[in-house]
C-alpha cells in the first residue's frame, strides 16, 4: 500500500520496488500501478482509471508519472492525462465526443457550450485555460485562492438575470469533507453547503440558506 496525495491528487498504489546502494544515496527502481483514487482539477473531481509511476534509479529521485482520469457531465466524458515529472506533470484534456479544450472546460465548469456562457464565466474560462497551459502568473482566481487558503473560488452569475452575481468559496476540511459558502449581492442571497463522503459510494449533502430554508440529501453511486 502506497498513498500519494497533494496537488489535487489523492490515490492508492501498488507495485514492486527495489532499493539498493548506500543509505545516503539509494537507487530506487520499479513501477507502481494505481489501485484507486481521484484528481481534483479546477474544482472538478476526476476518478482515476489507469496510471503508473516509474522509478529509474536516479538520485535525487525523479519519478515519472502517467495517469488518466475521467469526469462525466450530462453532455460529455472529460478525460485528463498527467504525464512527466511527478512534481510538475504536463496536463492534457480530451473528451468523448471529441471537443476543443475551451468547449471541454466550459462543459465541466458550467455545463453549457462556450457560446452560451456569461461574461463573468468567460473570464473564469480564460483563467482555467491559462492554468491548464501552465500560465499561472495570469491565473487571477488561482492566485486569489492561494492567498485566501481555499480550494475553490468561483464567480457565479444568475442565468435568469445577468446583473445578479455571487462569489462561491470552497474548502476541503479532509479527504471526505467539503464545505462551500456562497454570497450574492442581494438580501438573503447567501448559503452554505457541506458534502460528506461517508464511503466511496455514499455521500451526504446539506444546504443552509440565509432565508432559513435548509435541505439534506443522501446520494449513492456504484462504479462499474
Amino acid at each position: 500500500q502506497v498513498y500519494l496525495t497533494g496537488r489535487g491528487l489523492n490515490s492508492e498504489w501498488e507495485g514492486d520496488v527495489n532499493i539498493k546502494g548506500p543509505t545516503g544515496r539509494p537507487a530506487v527502481t520499479g513501477r507502481l500501478s494505481v489501485l484507486r483514487g481521484s484528481y481534483n482539477f479546477l474544482g472538478k473531481r476526476f476518478e482515476l482509471t489507469e496510471g503508473r509511476i516509474d522509478l529509474d534509479g536516479t538520485y535525487p529521485m525523479k519519478p515519472y508519472l502517467d495517469v488518466t482520469g475521467k469526469a462525466r457531465t450530462p453532455e460529455i466524458t472529460a478525460i485528463i492525462n498527467l504525464t512527466g515529472d511527478l512534481k510538475k506533470p504536463e496536463v492534457k484534456l480530451t473528451s468523448e465526443p471529441t471537443l476543443p479544450s475551451d468547449e471541454i472546460l466550459s462543459q465541466l465548469l458550467f455545463g453549457k457550450d462556450v457560446s452560451q456562457i456569461t461574461p463573468l464565466q468567460a473570464i473564469e474560462l480564460g483563467n482555467a485555460l491559462n492554468t491548464m497551459m501552465g500560465n499561472s502568473r495570469y491565473d487571477i482566481f488561482g492566485s486569489t485562492r492561494k492567498m485566501l487558503g481555499v480550494d475553490q473560488l468561483e464567480l457565479v452569475q444568475s442565468e435568469e438575470n445577468s446583473d445578479e452575481s455571487a462569489v462561491s468559496v470552497g474548502k476541503y476540511l479532509g479527504d471526505d469533507l467539503y464545505v462551500e459558502l456562497e454570497k450574492g449581492l442581494g438580501d438573503e442571497s447567501g448559503k452554505a453547503s457541506v458534502t460528506w463522503e461517508v464511503t466511496p459510494n455514499i455521500t451526504i449533502d446539506t444546504e443552509m440558506h440565509e432565508n432559513s430554508s435548509n435541505g439534506i440529501g443522501l446520494n449513492w453511486k456504484w462504479d462499474y
